[in-house]
């Protein structure tokens, strides 16, 4: 029951997502599901969080093109602990790692009857597109009569069709293939949508035989604070089988320093007179890269993801910045509100760097008599 239960110790994105989290890395909590999420990740990520049902943890996953680093735990309040460390590699998009997972029991009898020791997992995952992965992970390598294997995809920013808006779908399948054990397969589907910039809705689905089936729902918010990116993250989950009472779990995410994308706009609020000549932002690339850039996209977009302007290419981003005449693509001026960007560049070695952010204010000014 114990090992059960920390089955489902993870932070607030994690669990908000019904654990869907195999082909995922943009939180700490993606080394504990795949070694290779270290290698993943575009930047180095703090990342902790509590949980009401009574643990709490963290970690931070440190990226370097030749060797990335990983280290996280999840410790309860009876001071029981489960520890991850990981290395990892990314080879031109294809991302491999290793790591050890160890149960640490303060009980003694429970420490006596489960015999904790270091146990051995492997994973790796892959871009297929610049909007799909795909994760694979082996648990229990050095136990083969208790092999664990867990799949998992994800379809990040993904635009809906009428209403506009993106989203990040992401799907898990796991089984158990332990000797003389009745094999267990689970599989768990979890959704971000963004209704709102920068708040993020999530939703999840799980099937476990011994908990049930569970929809999980959370809710995330971004903060950029320069270079630096924010993250906050609560959810809500019944984590026993028939309880009605509801758990919330929270967590704060900060990634910094590392290769990183973003712009920059000048003026931010423009105010556009009817009938008189458009007004204008000017937009500069700013992006700080280990190798050289195969493609990249910059979509202007407003606050629920409807993308009005794109701009892209297969080389780097014009080293000049451009201007932006506050119209789409068919050259109609845009409504008055909060516009934003989403940059979206991949480099030789396979890696995909992604950045939101505030663009422009616009509003409709009035012709003087």
């Amino acid at each position: 029951m114990l090992i059960l239960i920390y089955s489902l110790m993870f932070g607030p994105h994690p669990v908000s997502m019904a654990n869907a989290y195999n082909a995922y890395a943009e939180r700490v909590d993606g080394i504990f599901f795949n070694p290779s999420a270290a290698s993943m990740a575009t930047r180095v990520m703090i990342g902790g969080f509590y949980s009401q049902s009574g643990y709490y943890g963290g970690g931070i996953a440190i990226p370097n093109r030749f060797v990335a680093l990983g280290l996280g735990g999840v410790l309860d309040t009876t001071r029981n602990a489960m520890i991850y460390g990981v290395l990892a590699r990314n080879f031109s998009g294809f991302n491999i790692g290793l790591g050890i997972q160890y149960l640490y029991i303060q009980d003694t009898m429970l420490k006596d009857s489960l015999k904790p020791r270091p146990h051995v997992y492997g994973g790796f995952s892959f871009y297929f597109s610049d909007y799909f992965m795909f994760g694979f992970t082996a648990e229990n390598l050095d136990t083969p009569n208790a092999l664990k294997l867990r799949f998992g995809i994800q379809v990040a920013n993904y635009p809906l069709p009428v209403i506009g808006r993106s989203l990040t779908f992401t799907m898990d399948l796991n089984s158990t293939m332990a000797r003389n054990v009745k094999s267990q397969d689970l599989a768990s589907i979890g959704m971000e949508l963004s209704p709102l910039y920068p708040l993020f809705l999530r939703f999840g689905y799980l099937y476990n035989p011994d908990l049930g089936h569970k929809i999980p729902a959370g809710l995330g918010i971004l903060y950029v604070y320069n270079t630096v990116d924010i993250l906050g993250d609560v959810s809500v989950n019944d984590i026993q089988a028939q309880s009605k009472d509801k758990v919330y779990t929270f967590g704060l995410t900060v990634k910094f320093f590392g290769h990183t994308v973003w712009a920059e706009s000048s003026p931010k609020i423009v105010e556009v007179i009817p009938e008189a000549e458009a007004s204008v932002t000017k937009i500069c690339f700013r992006y700080i890269l280990p190798s050289k850039i195969t493609r990249w996209t910059f979509n202007i977009t407003n606050r629920w993801g409807k993308v009005y302007k794109t701009y892209w290419g297969d080389d780097n981003p014009p080293s000049e910045c451009i201007y932006w005449h506050i119209v789409d693509e068919e050259g109609r001026y845009v409504g008055k509100g909060v516009y934003y960007y989403d940059f979206i560049v991949r480099t030789e070695d396979g890696k995909i760097y992604k950045r939101r952010g505030g663009l422009v204010n616009v509003k409709k000014g009035v012709r003087g008599i």
